[in-house]
């Protein structure tokens, strides 16, 4: 089997390239410090809380014979101009070694490509990514189905080892959103204290982020917390109570199950 992988929506295989050697199973390191105090033996450890990001690198190969010599240079033209356009985002990655998975990363350069045998090309691509592989089943958005536009308890069970940073959609359909408290696992508090004019805020834990309008407009002053809801690997409680009735017609969430 050709390995290959697939990166910002287009596969290596297109191009006419596969993977040359496995790729090592690298494992993001956690960022902490040591610091050190007088009189005590060792350095306390001083926990950063974050992962840092995996630097990539693999080898790949084009087929060989699959365009006469003269057409390396547009091979190789287009096979950069793939990989280097750059705006400064992380893009969507996915190999064959990992099914049901991906990550984000961006490409960070490209070895010299050298002719290896009669019309074969080969180079090494660099990747940082981050730490994180994200499952496709936790990318479902869950519709919660409530018999009350005041409060609704939900209950999810989060497969893997690693906590998880959901996306949270809450709407008021017809209405406006207003005040209410959204509580995991009956610690994790989080406010949103102010009304506004429309009708769904969106709380997205891994950006650290609350809007509307699609992402489109940071809504991070509606709401109080101290730090954004996660869930923890098992079962998972989510409480949204609302101050006043009508609060809320609907929730969505996205879980964004994870491994290293």
């Amino acid at each position: 089997m050709r390995h290959s992988f697939t990166y910002n929506g287009t596969d290596l295989r297109t191009l006419g390239f596969f993977i040359a050697t496995p790729p090592k199973y690298q494992i993001a390191k956690r960022s902490f410090d040591f610091i050190s105090v007088y009189g005590k033996n060792g350095g306390v450890i001083s926990d950063n809380g974050v992962f840092d990001n995996v630097e990539m690198q693999i080898e790949v190969n084009s087929y060989p014979y699959i365009v006469p010599n003269e057409s390396n240079a547009e091979l190789v033209r287009a096979f950069a101009e793939w990989l280097t356009v750059w705006d400064g985002e992380y893009k969507i990655f996915r190999d064959s070694y990992n099914p049901g998975y991906f990550t984000k990363a961006i490409c960070t350069g490209i070895e010299p490509i050298e002719e290896v045998a009669p019309l074969c090309l080969s180079t090494t691509i660099n990747f940082s990514r981050h730490p994180f592989w994200y499952s496709d089943l936790g990318q479902e958005t869950i519709k919660v189905k409530s018999t009350s536009t005041q409060t609704a308890e939900i209950e999810l069970f989060n497969p893997e080892s690693y906590a998880a940073e959901p996306f949270i959609k809450i709407i008021n359909s017809g209405a406006k959103i207003t005040p209410l408290i959204l509580t995991v696992n009956d610690g994790q508090t989080l406010t949103v204290k102010t009304s506004s004019d429309k009708d769904y805020i969106e709380l997205n834990s891994e950006e650290q982020t609350a809007s509307f309008d699609d992402g489109k407009t940071l809504a991070n002053n509606c709401i109080i917390c101290t730090e954004f809801p996660k869930l923890k690997p098992g079962w998972n409680k989510i409480k949204i109570s609302g101050k006043n009735a009508n609060a809320f017609t609907d929730v969505e969430i996205k879980p964004n199950w994870r491994r290293l």
